[in-house]
């Protein structure tokens, strides 16, 4: 005879967790927005998640037999059949046994390796600690079975109590014990290859341990549940089975939705794979925090997590986790994320809760690509069924680019002070300590959050592309736009002493301002912009829609000036009044359709300046020549004037 008991387990699975909607076109944390609403559902609160994730009450403090007594929990393995039937996995006759019983396998060595590795990623985030011991003394116990269709399940900490009348009735005397043990499926392969952080296994085993030491899923739902009785599980959906708004795998390594239910991007797109968390997420570690206080040992030194990385644990080390999808927990010290190994685009946010954007492809592969991507790592290669399944789903999405984001995140109540770009244009946000912060390669924009408590920041390789972000905006002495100073250091809110000092810039020559963008104000170094020489005037265009009026003398010769490379935003609807003497200039190229050097605006007078950069309504010319173009100090200057005009790339100086 056999019994499952059901009601006490927590069962994962990969499959029917596709959206059926498109996500969110969000970008960060949804959690500082709480009250309010995202793809109608409503944004909790922090401490609503925490009592969400722990409503069964069952965790091994509330419910404890003595295991934590001396706050260490074991755990173990289940080695052979014969020790299972001598365990509380059957009556005290002998008689009756549980279905795991008949189905078990022991771990093999990859997935006990995993398991410990697992149980540590838990273990640095709690006060209490978890001990290997011998399975038949252990509180939470890992072996093989089959699990009826799920990926794997694990029972919650002593099980439910719905079930204690029926083993009693049975004579399972020990049925408490059930409690905390994690069952993997022997019988599915993803479970066993790759054993590696960001893909299934890992996160399957993280997940289960998650529900031993007490969370449960973020909504009711489970992947074998048949509520309407037709034999088949029911299917489980973000729409309506999602009881909150962040309840997706962006948050929690606990929930069934993907990542882009709530705007993040985490497809792997090289090798057409969901990629998948390595570690408890930031949701995860703040419930688990709240269950079992905070490890305020872990990694208390200067540690260095992404690239560089001196965290003693490969999930932290992006060289080795490439597509990683991981929160950080540290306790103390001066910390780095380092994102330097990328060359693409990356957003890295140092305030705690928040998420950062790393790895990934800028454009999207062929089959073929994809395929030598996957031979090269030894794996199968994608149909071309497969293939049309990810295109459909990047429509769906409405993807420009296979970038991941939002893939890494810093735990409430950790802080890490510094941050290192790698070779795009990066965007990198500050906390409110003292920060050092380093761009790397391309434009990028170094955004400081005013009213902190450190005084003083550092960008340590400021170069005249990048943008100087503030969220109050910096005094402006004469009202003229261009904010100079003296010294090393640069003063953002005299009020509370907020300073920067820009490694790299020139205070005499100082920053221009650009523009503001909810509540954010743009600072670009003021060496970017042509100087008019004797006789001209410079305009330039900044974020929104602009009217720049040139002189209307005939021999006078104005410079519009257009940074359309700039990191940050379009620059918006403008409006210009041209003359004959005038020039145009660029820090892209305008695109011309019929490769003749002439750019034509068409009926409307309009011009298109490329990409997502903007437009301008040109009047006094209907056409421009392109004249060539001017490097300065690493930035590309493309001179258009009127056509068969005389004046061309010398009318422009620095």
């Amino acid at each position: 005879m056999t019994f499952e008991a059901s009601g006490s387990t927590a069962g994962f699975n990969d499959g029917g967790t596709y959206n059926d909607g498109g996500p969110v076109p969000l970008a960060a944390s949804l959690d500082p927005n709480a009250g309010g609403t995202s793809n109608d559902k409503t944004i909790w609160t922090l401490d609503q998640i925490n009592a969400n994730f722990n409503r069964s009450g069952y965790d091994w403090y509330t419910n404890n037999y003595g295991e934590l007594n001396d706050g260490v929990l074991n755990y173990g393995f289940w080695l052979n059949q014969e020790e299972l039937g001598n365990s509380y996995y059957t009556n005290v006759t002998g008689t009756v046994a549980l279905n795991e019983y008949f189905d078990f396998t022991a771990f093999n060595a990859g997935q006990t390796a995993l398991a410990q590795r697992s149980m540590t990623l838990w273990d640095d985030l709690v006060a209490i600690s978890f001990e290997q011991t011998k399975s038949g003394s252990a509180d939470i116990t890992f072996g093989n079975t089959a699990t009826g269709g799920a990926q794997a399940y694990a029972y919650l900490p002593f099980g439910s109590t719905d079930d204690a009348e029926i083993l009693a009735d049975f004579g399972f005397e020990d049925y408490g014990r059930l409690g905390g043990d994690v069952w993997i499926d022997g019988g599915v392969a993803s479970n066993f290859s790759p054993l590696t952080a960001s893909y299934y296994a890992q996160t399957t085993m993280v997940h289960e341990i998650g529900h031993a030491i007490g969370l449960s899923h973020p909504g009711d739902y489970n992947a074998l549940d048949d509520n309407d009785g037709d034999g088949v599980p029911d299917p489980i959906t973000y729409a309506s089975d999602a009881f909150y708004a962040q309840d997706s795998r962006q948050y929690s390594i606990m929930s069934y939705f993907d990542a882009y239910e709530t705007g993040a991007q985490h497809i792997d797109w090289a090798l057409l794979n969901f990629a998948y968390a390595a570690t408890p997420l930031v949701h995860d570690i703040a419930a688990i925090q709240k269950i079992y206080g905070v490890d305020q040992t872990t990694r208390t030194g200067n540690t260095v997590y992404g690239f560089n990385a001196t965290a003693d644990n490969a999930v932290y080390d992006f060289s080795a986790n490439t597509r990683p999808i991981v929160a950080i927990w540290d306790a103390g010290g001066t910390d780095t994320l380092d994102f330097s190994g990328w060359n693409t685009s990356s957003t890295i946010d140092l305030n705690q809760g928040a998420f950062s954007s790393g790895g990934g492809v800028d454009d999207f592969l062929t089959l073929e690509q994809v395929n030598a991507n996957r031979a090269a790592l030894g794996f199968a290669a994608r149909s071309q069924a497969s293939y049309d399944f990810y295109e459909d789903l990047k429509t769906q999405l409405g993807l420009k680019s296979g970038l991941f984001t939002d893939n890494v995140s810093i735990a409430y109540g950790a802080v890490i002070e510094n941050a290192i770009g790698g070779g795009g244009n990066d965007r990198i946000i500050g906390n409110e300590v003292a920060n050092a912060l380093t761009g790397g390669a391309g434009r990028d924009i170094f955004e400081l959050r005013s009213g902190g408590t450190s005084g003083a920041d550092r960008i340590t390789d400021w170069s005249r592309g990048d943008v100087l972000a503030t969220t109050k905006a910096i005094n402006d002495a004469n009202g003229d736009g261009i904010i100079t100073w003296k010294g090393a250091s640069l003063t953002l809110d005299g009020s509370d002493g907020d300073r920067v000092e820009l490694v790299g810039a020139q205070g005499s020559s100082g920053l221009r301002l650009m523009g503001s963008i909810d509540g954010v104000f743009y600072y670009e170094d003021a060496r970017v912009r042509p100087v008019a020489s004797s006789g001209q005037k410079v305009y330039e265009s900044g974020f929104g829609n602009d009217v720049l009026r040139g002189r209307t003398t005939a021999s006078a010769t104005d410079v519009f000036f257009f940074d359309t490379a700039n990191p940050v935003s379009s620059l918006g609807k403008d409006t210009v009044s041209f003359t004959k003497n005038d020039i145009f200039v660029t820090t892209t190229k305008l695109a011309d359709a019929n490769n003749d050097n002439k750019i034509t605006f068409g009926k409307n007078g309009v011009l298109d300046l490329g990409g997502d950069h903007g437009s301008v309504a040109l009047s006094g010319t209907s056409a421009l020549e392109y004249d060539g173009v001017v490097t300065n100090n690493g930035t590309e200057y493309y001179v258009y004037s009127n056509v068969g005009s005389a004046v061309g790339v010398g009318a422009l100086h620095f």
